[in-house]
């Protein structure tokens, strides 16, 4: 315990050649916020808010008693962000950077660091990510590290104890829901009409029989007229009156020779005389009584 201690005297001793005795005012810096511990899923362990603005040629310094009870002095520059990560170059021993560094980074995920006993992830890298967003702009002011630590910047040692730590950054407030609307009630549906029955057709008249019309009856013929024979009549014949002039003898001095032919008798007499029928000749001709 002893040897520890004097261990530890002689690194207080050394590193206080390295410390300026005037603290200054440190400027305030956009930082980055990281942790780091024993536990190698990075559950738990201490927080350091690195400066993303200092430059790279600024060394910024810390120093405080670890959890084994040792004093712990180192220094970075070169800090800056590349690519959503937090990058910088570590020495150990000392507050001005002096010496062999070694590259370091951290990301979002949970890494071994140097020593290998330490574990360390970002947890919340907003200024890398986005360095005018707001969640960068709440998580502005001076660097800080393990509580209790001492903050140097280029060697000197920045005003208050363990440097002014940045201000907690206000939770990003979760967007106000817009007010779930409330449901567009459906229209009541207007009830169905019910159909309108069509009208009852009346039943169609059969329709009336035309009459069946009567034969037309066929005219009767009238009866072939059968030839009327006259019956046979005495013709009188009308005796032509007589003149001065002598009559021949033995000959009429008219014949009716339009009846003679009609009837064609033989002979038909009147107080004239006769007509007789000359069959040879076939006409009447006028004969004596």
């Amino acid at each position: 315990m002893m040897f520890n201690n004097s261990i530890n005297t002689a690194v207080l001793a050394a590193t206080l050649l390295f410390k300026s005795t005037d603290a200054i005012n440190c400027p305030n810096a956009r930082l980055i916020k990281a942790q780091g511990g024993p536990d190698n899923t990075c559950g738990g362990g201490t927080n350091h808010y690195w400066p993303v603005d200092y430059g790279l040629d600024a060394c910024h310094a810390w120093q405080g008693t670890g959890t084994d009870g040792r004093l712990h002095t180192n220094s970075a520059k070169k800090m800056r962000c590349d690519g959503g990560v937090f990058k910088f170059t570590q020495y150990a021993g000392n507050l001005i950077c002096d010496g062999t560094g070694v590259d370091k980074e951290i990301g979002t995920t949970c890494e071994q660091d140097i020593p290998p006993t330490i574990y360390t992830v970002g947890l919340d890298l907003s200024c890398c990510i986005d360095p005018d967003g707001d969640a960068c702009k709440a998580l502005t002011g001076q660097p800080s590290a393990r509580e209790g630590s001492d903050i140097f910047l280029d060697g000197q040692e920045c005003e208050a104890d363990g440097g002014t730590p940045p201000p907690t950054p206000l939770p990003t407030p979760l967007p106000t829901p817009l007010p779930t609307p409330l449901p567009t009630p459906l229209p009541t549906p207007l009830p169905t009409p019910l159909p309108t029955p069509l009208p009852t057709p009346l039943p169609t008249p059969l329709p009336t029989p035309l009459p069946t019309p009567l034969p037309t009856p066929l005219p009767t013929p009238l009866p072939t007229p059968q030839p009327v024979t006259p019956s046979p009549t005495k013709t009188i014949l009308t005796k032509a009156p007589t003149t001065n002039k002598p009559t021949p003898s033995g000959t009429a001095s008219s014949c009716d020779e339009d009846t003679c032919n009609a009837i064609r008798r033989p002979m038909i007499c009147n107080r004239s005389g006769c007509c007789v029928y000359n069959r040879r000749q076939n006409k009447c001709m006028l004969g004596s009584l």
